[in-house]
């Protein structure tokens, strides 16, 4: 999540995170023991590509005031 704020380029590698949200800045490539190619080329193209303007993709409007409230009935 932290990177889709930062705009860091990421690579996903397999499976495991599909059907989630992601950023502009993920590049998902699949696994098998024959991908070592394919995921060298997906990070070449991140480095190359450099940072991604920020992704607001996981923000929600007021999450402080939520917690907040959510921290207080807990108490």
């Amino acid at each position: 999540k932290e990177a889709s704020i930062l705009g860091t380029p990421c690579v996903l590698v397999g499976s495991r995170q599909d059907g989630r949200l992601t950023g502009r800045n993920v590049m998902r490539v699949p696994y098998s023991l024959r991908s070592q190619r394919e995921i060298r080329k997906a990070v070449d193209l991140q480095i190359a590509h450099g940072r991604y303007e920020k992704d607001l993709i996981y923000h929600q409007k007021n999450t402080e005031k939520e917690m907040v409230k959510l921290l207080r009935h807990l108490i």
